[in-house]
């Protein structure tokens, strides 16, 4: 993928599920490849040092699995800040990790779904509210590839 780059087939790469372990690795062979790491993290797998790694090194971390596989729209203190506010729960989690400067891959099953999903980018809240999720991390993640590496405390 580096001579590709270097050849100027490809401007960047991006990479999914590597840990700051992974991305350290890659940079000693490779420095300043990764562009992109793609990882599973929404509120109850909030990866703050991962993210900050990211950010140190121009990486820019993208969440697959925002919205925690629906588990958002079961969390009564979810519910209660979108009931208070006027906004739906994937609305909230999206503009939290939006704020955070992570990119988004949400489902979205339907038109409507997919407008609330995008209405999001007009949303204002206010960053107590947003700040309400850092508080939700249980390190749960809910994907394990076959490769994973990750604790499984």
């Amino acid at each position: 993928m580096a001579r590709l780059q270097e050849e100027g087939k490809v401007r960047s790469l991006g990479v999914s599920n590597f840990t700051e372990a992974h991305i350290r690795q890659a940079m000693r062979a490779f420095p300043d490849l990764i562009s992109v790491n793609q990882v599973e993290f929404h509120p109850y797998l909030y990866q703050k040092e991962l993210l900050n790694f990211c950010r140190e090194h121009h990486i820019v971390l993208t969440a697959y699995s925002p919205l925690a596989q629906g588990r958002i729209f079961k969390d009564q203190r979810v519910k209660e800040l979108t009931d208070k506010y006027g906004f739906s729960p994937s609305q909230l989690v999206l503009k939290w990790l939006l704020d955070k400067g992570i990119v988004v891959i949400p489902k979205a099953s339907s038109p409507g779904h997919l407008k609330d999903n995008l209405d999001v980018l007009d949303l204002d809240i206010d960053a107590k509210v947003l700040g309400v999720l850092d508080g939700l991390n249980e390190n749960m993640r809910l994907i394990f590839p076959d490769f994973h590496e990750f604790d499984l405390e």
